[in-house]
């Protein structure tokens, strides 16, 4: 007899004890037990088999273990406990809630944050209170944030993401009483790779998601604006519809800023000239 059959005899017959804990049905058990330390497993069994008959026949009941009652609950420690549940559940749901991590419009002097290391000369991202109030006129001071896919391919998750956060911001902005909306930019710098297909695709996933644009732009909308001052060079016509107005009209003392490999690859030409551009103005572009 193999050690495994003597376990399945044990198993059966402790079935049989937790049903009807016979006395004598349970001696055999520990008999069998005995048995198994010795390895005599054919005697285990035996002694296993005759254990489960004996339980299965007998009419030993199950004593029921007697349950120790509750203490009373203290009413004013359950509505303690309730009051930090309570309290523990608006926290997390405020944790969840989404945030406008923004600064005020109003307050947006520094239109990016400075690199480690830049000094405060070459800040070229500082806006002068001239070039805010400015800003803030031609936005109403409103919160104006900027989506910009680009139209070579179909959207993803990681747009999904940056649409949340862009339109999002915009709508809390708005929420906030301070006014809130989001451009939808077509970033169209590689036309080789751009079709009407996925601008539509992308049009119709921002509706599909439920966000409305203040107004749809693409990049090359602003090129001859910003190439007109530099350059005497002949640039095509634009595909996309009429020139808008940047906020931030060119400032002769701003830095150089090169573009040409941007503008090479959205105008289909050949520019080998580094274009004088304030980069203040490309930053807020909208």
């Amino acid at each position: 007899m193999s050690k495994a059959a003597a376990k399945s005899a044990k198993t059966d017959a402790g079935k049989a004890a937790k049903k009807r804990p016979d006395p004598e049905g349970v001696k055999l058990i520990e008999q069998g037990d005995a048995a198994m330390a010795e390895k005599d497993f054919a005697k285990a069994i035996e002694l296993f088999t005759q254990a489960q008959a004996r339980c299965a026949a007998s009419t030993v009941d199950v004593v029921a273990k007697d349950k120790k009652p509750k203490a009373p609950a203290d009413p004013a420690a359950s509505a303690e406990d309730a009051a930090k549940k309570e309290a523990a559940k608006k926290e997390e749901e405020e944790a969840h809630k989404p945030r406008l991590v923004l600064r005020n419009p109003s307050e947006n002097a520094q239109a990016k944050p400075l690199r480690e290391g830049v000094s405060a000369e070459h800040n070229y991202a500082l806006n002068t209170d001239e070039q805010l109030r400015a800003h803030l006129q031609a936005t109403g001071g409103k919160y104006r944030t900027r989506f910009p896919p680009e139209p070579n391919g179909y959207l993803h998750i990681g747009h999904a993401k940056a649409m949340n956060f862009n339109f999002g911001q915009a709508k809390l902005g708005h929420e906030a009483g301070v006014g809130g909306e989001t451009i939808l930019r077509f970033d169209d710098t590689n036309p080789a790779a751009e079709k009407q297909e996925f601008i539509d695709s992308i049009l119709d996933n921002v509706a599909w998601l439920g966000h409305r644009p203040l107004k749809i732009t693409y990049s090359s909308d602003y090129f001859t604006r910003l190439c007109a001052p530099t350059t005497t060079h002949a640039l095509p016509p634009m595909t996309h519809g009429p020139i808008l107005h940047a906020p931030h009209p060119p400032s002769p003392t701003a830095p150089p800023l090169s573009l040409c490999l941007s503008l090479s690859l959205c105008l289909s030409v050949s520019l080998s000239l580094s274009l004088s551009l304030p980069l203040y103005l490309y930053i807020h572009i909208s």
